[in-house]
């Protein structure tokens, strides 16, 4: 009985395709949501410091 070679079969391209990034999944848990929320909160905060360190206005 002999083995067929499938090593060309699967060739590995370096890419991976997942077909989604991260926060495209969605959340149903309250503690995610919680957690954006106060991660979209800080994010605004912070690039208002930052365009008024800089002297520019927030559009």
């Amino acid at each position: 009985m002999g083995y067929k070679d499938l090593s060309n079969d699967c060739e590995d391209t370096g890419e991976w395709d997942l077909g989604a990034t991260a926060s495209e999944i969605p959340s149903t848990s309250p503690e995610d949501a919680l957690q954006k929320a106060r991660r979209d909160r800080l994010a605004n905060k912070l690039w208002r410091q930052y365009l008024s360190y800089t002297g520019r206005r927030a559009k």
